[in-house]
Parts: C-alpha cells; structure tokens; sequence
C-alpha cells in the first residue's frame, strides 16, 4: 500500500483516472487486434501475452511520467507562491517607517526565514560612495563573518551592476561547528540600487543551492531595487531633518525676532527673541493663527505680503503686532519663503521693532517743521532788505556795494530755498502732503516754468528749448506741486551743465512705436496712456553705479561733491515723492561726460 499511495499519491486521482481510462481503451483495443491475428495464426499464444504485458507496462510508465510532471509543476507554482509570499512580507517591512538599521535586520531575517537560506549579509555604500560596510549579518559563525567582511562578492556585484553566483569558503568554519563543511557550496549577490545610484548589496548563502535559483535570483533583485530605493529615501529625509534641525537651531539662537508660519498661516517657530519683542512665550503662541495678533485694518495687506512671499518673492513691510500686554508693537517685517519643511512652503519672518525709529523720525520732522518756520520770518526780511538796497529803492550805492548787496540777496535766496525743501520733506515724512487734484494742461504748465526760469537761467549763461508734443495729453493733480516738480528737474539741470550748455524740455504722449528719446520705458498698463515730459542737459553725466540712489534723501553724488556743485540733495527727492503721490514714475537715463535725460511719467487724463 505505502509503494501504492507513493506512486500514485490521492492528489493526483484525475489525473490517474484520465490516463487509466486512456490506458484500457488501448488495452482493449490491443486485445481485440491479438484476438482477431491470432483467429487468423498469424500471431502465437506466448507471442500475444508478451504483446499485452508490453504494451500495460508502456501505459504504467507513461501515467507515472505525467504525474512527474504535474507533480514538478505543482512544486515550482508552490514555490513560487512562497516567494511572492515572502516578497509581500518583506514588502511591508520596506514601507514602514522604521529606521534604517531595523529595516535592513527585518529584512535580513524575513529573507533567511521564507527563502530557507543559512545565511544572509546587507552591504551598504557609506555617505560618500567609496566604502562597503557590512552593518547587518543573520546566521553567519565568526569564521565565516569574517570571510564577509572581505566581500569580494559584493564588490564584484558593483563592479557588475548584476547579479553574482559563485562558491564561498569560509576558512575553519568546521571548528566552529564540528561536523559541518568548510564551504558553503552556493552563494548569491544581488545588487541593492534605486535607477542608477548603486547603494549596497543583497547576499544571500547556503550549503546546498535553491531548488530554483533564477526565481530566486529574481526575487531578490526585485528586493534590492527596493531597499535601495528605500535606503535613498531615508537618506534624504536624514538630509532634511539634519537641515530643520540645523535651521530650527540657527533660528532659536537669532539675535534677531524670527518666528516660522506654515502654508496656513498658523505659527510653527517663535524663538528667545521674539519671546523678548512680543512678550509671547513660544509654548503660548505655537499653533496660533498670525490674524490673532495683527489688526484687523492691516490684516488684507499682511495676507497680500504673505501670499507674494509664497509665490517666491522676498517682502519687507512694517506692521503693528500685539504685545502680549495687549500695547501695539510697530514692527519692520522682513518675510522670505522657507521650502523643505515637513509639508508645504512656509514664511520665515525677522522682525524689527522700529516704533522707536518712527518716534524718533517724526520729532525730527517736527522739530525741522519748527525750525524751518523760525527761520522764515529772518530769512524774508533780510531778502526783502537785500531787494531793496539791489533795487536802489533805499538809496544809491557804490558798485561795490550793490555787487555786495546782490551777494546777500543771492544766498538769503538760496537758504528760503532749502528751508521751504525741508518744511516739504517734513511733511512728507508726516504723511501731510495734501494734493489739490483738478485737470492741469502739462503744455501750459511747462511753458509757464520755463518763462519763470528763463531769466535765470540766461543769466547763467544757459539756453533753453521747448518742444511740447500737439498731442501731448492733459493730467490729473495738483498744479503747484507739478510746477515744482518740473522746477527742481530744471534746476539741476542748471547745475550741472556746463556754462552756454543747451537745455532741453521735451514733452508728448508715450507709445511703444513712438518714442522720440529711445528711452525704452516699461511702464503699467494705463487705459488713457502715459504723459512723458523729460528735460534734458549737456552736463557732466552721472555714473552707473550713483544712479540707484539718486532720488534719495539728501543724496549727493561723489561728482558732484567733487566739483563743489551747490545742493542739499533735496531736489529729485522731492521731485519723485510728489510724482508717485500723482500715482507716476520719475527716472534718469545718463552717461558720462555727455549728459542725462531725467523723465516724468504722469497718468494721462483721457
């Protein structure tokens, strides 16, 4: 029986039946053809048994042959599935959020456990791709550990980039474990990579090799891409936690006030310093939504910053923010984009207090305010004294002393000047400069300055030209403070053209496809168009590199220093404040020793 159900195990009866049935047929068959030759004595009796018994036991042998077969099939398709069996278990432990080192000895011992292998080795490429470390080994005695350590098998699966299948030695290993062989018979290494970055290798040893050594080859090829890829993922993520980790540090060590917003705008970071500023511990305000502290009236413009600084730009604006005391703080804000944080972008905030500075800033303007209106009433009775002896109104004078009494007017005039350029500065620092909006004619405008200064300027030895576009279109603002505008351009043009130097005011309505002076402007789209009025000199020239302050406070290039010209760096100032107060633009085009162009863009009225 043990001989029966050996040959023909109860799993293979259909298989058995089918062939059986296959077999009698045949049988009878033969049986029937011995019958009817040996009716005819073309066969003998001996003859005719030899024939049957043949031909039953070609029938036995080719029932056992399929059932070898199907049996052989049934064992691959069993094996396979305990591969992919043993590929899903180690799969899971891939993606889990282990570290690193424990997901390589899971690994290691899920692989030695359900692909039946003694001994299993992870080789891993250190940070710089040079050395091969061997940080896990499962079921491997010292001498052979040893023996791994050497790995020449791994090296050579990098140096292939491919799979490895050779003997391994493993010198004294039978004195370790009396009995057992000195070589393990098989040996397989497997590269560990993700695309092209090779990370390590995969070795796995037995004595005896796998009953299907290419499924198993494959398999552990698919685990290498994997672990690699793995490996790649957690080294990156170590890359950016050490980089939060070091930001996180550089931020709570900040002098400065920095606290962090996330994509939503609630507070992740707020250091020692901010603590100090705002009176917030940060255990206090973490988690807080940055509307909490903002007031409501300036809240659009902060989410207008913020929303900027996400799209990649850097924003500094000044903001009030709660004391913790519940006072207001006013605070410069510089905001820069933070990427690589857990999720999405955030913004890194530096804040400064500057009330102070404005408190400061504004009882300076007062006190010029004050100082500049002290001196007005001196100053205009020793200019109206000064026109009165120039005039001869107060008697005859000498030359001498009429060119005495023109020296005094001069400068008496000179000072009303700066005194009036600072009463405008501070009430521009005050947020005072009122404008009294109506339709102004740039072309009678334009004309009536230069009407006004042309006496001056013949006397200086200057000419002047107009040439004001007929299409030159009319603007909305205030007069007084246009015709100021177009004064001080003047004048410092004055200033820095050479003696008998041509001035030219030129006038007309901005187009792309026509501009007269190639100045090449960009300005916004504007329904009505632009006005552009430029005035242009033979002067010196302004440098490159002195032109991005030129419109500052109280900036005075080093030529102009150097060559003693009379300013207080005042004038373009001015000239550019009430120009964007006008919501326009003011800029210069120059060059060295050949003269600038300063131009005034104005919104058109219509």
């Amino acid at each position: 029986m043990k001989f029966t159900k050996d040959l023909f195990p109860p799993e293979t009866s259909p298989l058995i039946l089918r062939e059986a049935m296959t077999a009698v047929l045949a049988t009878l068959v033969i049986i029937s053809l011995g019958l009817y030759f040996r009716g005819l004595g073309l066969i003998s009796a001996r003859a005719f048994f030899i024939l049957i018994a043949a031909f039953a036991l070609v029938n036995l042998l080719t029932i056992r042959l399929s059932f070898y077969l199907v049996r052989r099939r049934e064992m691959r398709l069993q094996y396979h599935r305990q591969l992919l069996r043993a590929l899903n278990q180690v799969s899971d432990v891939l993606i889990s959020s282990l570290p690193v080192q424990e997901v390589l000895q899971t690994t290691a011992d899920q692989i030695a456990q359900a692909f039946d292998v003694r001994t299993v080795a992870m080789y891993v490429l250190d940070s710089k791709r040079q050395t091969l470390e061997l940080p896990v080994v499962v079921g491997a005695s010292a001498p052979l550990r040893q023996r791994l350590h050497e790995h020449p098998l791994a090296q050579r699966t990098l140096a292939e980039n491919g799979p490895v299948i050779n003997t391994l030695l493993a010198d004294n290993e039978a004195s370790a474990a009396p009995g057992a062989a000195s070589v393990l018979f098989w040996a397989m290494s497997v590269p560990m990579a993700a695309g092209s970055n090779l990370l390590g290798a995969i070795l796995v040893a037995n004595h005896t090799p796998p009953r299907l050594p290419d499924e198993l080859g494959e398999i552990l090829q698919t685990l290498g891409r994997q672990l690699g890829t793995c490996l790649e993922r957690a080294e990156a993520y170590q890359r950016l936690q050490a980089e939060q980790q070091s930001l996180a540090q550089r931020i709570a060590d900040s002098a400065d006030a920095i606290w962090v917003l996330d994509h939503n705008g609630r507070l992740l970071q707020f250091n020692q310093s901010a603590n100090a500023l705002t009176g917030y511990a940060a255990a206090a305000v973490i988690g807080q939504p940055w509307t909490d502290f903002v007031p409501l009236e300036q809240q659009a413009n902060f989410q207008r910053m913020l929303d900027s600084v996400l799209d990649g730009d850097h924003q500094i604006w000044e903001s009030s923010w709660r004391h913790r005391d519940g006072a207001w703080l006013l605070l410069e804000l510089g905001a820069t984009r933070m990427a690589g944080m857990a999720t999405e972008p955030g913004v890194q905030l530096i804040a400064r207090d500057v009330g102070a500075r404005t408190a400061a800033q504004r009882m300076r303007s007062e006190f010029m305010a004050a100082v500049s209106h002290e001196l007005r009433t001196p100053l205009s009775s020793v200019m109206g004294y000064a026109e009165l002896l120039t005039t001869g109104m107060a008697g005859d004078l000498t030359g001498e002393q009429t060119e005495y009494a023109g020296i005094i007017l001069k400068n008496t005039q000179r000072m009303q000047r700066l005194v009036n350029d600072l009463l405008e500065v501070s009430k521009l620092e005050a947020g005072q400069l009122a404008l009294n909006v109506e339709t102004v004619d740039l072309s009678m405008l334009a004309s009536g300055v230069v009407d006004a200064l042309r006496p001056l300027l013949n006397a200086d030895g200057m000419q002047i030209e107009v040439d004001l576009a007929p299409d030159l279109p009319a603007v909305h603002g205030d007069q007084p403070r246009l015709e100021q505008v177009l004064t001080n351009l003047l004048a410092n043009a004055s200033k820095y053209s050479p003696s008998g130097g041509l001035i030219r005011l030129v006038g007309y309505r901005h187009a792309p496809a026509a501009d007269p002076l190639r100045l090449q402007l960009a300005l916004p789209a504007n329904a009505s168009g632009w006005a552009i009025i430029a005035v242009i000199d033979q002067g010196m020239g302004i440098p490159p590199a002195e032109i991005p302050g030129l419109f500052h406070r109280f900036h005075r290039g080093q030529t102009a220093r150097a060559q003693r010209v009379d300013g207080s760096g005042l004038g373009l100032y001015l000239a550019r404040s009430i120009v964007e107060a006008h919501h326009g633009h003011v800029g210069v085009s120059s060059e060295v020793d050949k003269g600038s162009i300063f131009w005034v863009a104005l919104p058109a009225s219509g």
